[in-house]
């Protein structure tokens, strides 16, 4: 199932148009924190697991830079709530805990279960 065009744009627009590793705001495209493949769960769509990069960084999130990924939130071990872990925007310098409905919350790193999840 492909992302809904309306969950597509909310993602970019959150995201300023740019991915969230490089900053590139061409060839952009939504990269899922959790994979879809670990039981291909609708569960897994929603604005929280979505992020914005382009396909140069998608690619290398899923191979070269993987164990990174995962220390940054980018990448979520099937256990994780992307609702309770953060996600490290390079470009921008900071943590970001997301939502469903397209916004985000500053933080001070990646690990915020201690905190209530958004509504």
């Amino acid at each position: 199932m492909a992302v809904k065009p309306k969950d597509k744009k909310a993602a970019f627009t959150r995201d300023g148009e740019q991915c969230v590793w490089c900053g590139a705001t061409s060839g952009l495209t939504i990269h899922h924190r959790k994979n879809r493949q670990a039981g291909g769960s609708k569960l897994r769509d929603h604005l929280a697991n979505y992020l914005t990069a382009c396909y140069t960084c998608n690619g290398q999130f899923e191979d070269n830079l993987m164990e990174r990924a995962r220390l940054l939130g980018v990448k979520l071990q099937q256990w994780e709530d992307p609702y309770r872990t953060a996600v490290f925007f390079k470009h921008a310098n900071e943590w970001r805990l997301l939502d469903d409905f397209g916004t985000y919350l500053v933080v001070s790193g990646r690990d915020v279960r201690e905190m209530e999840a958004p509504c």
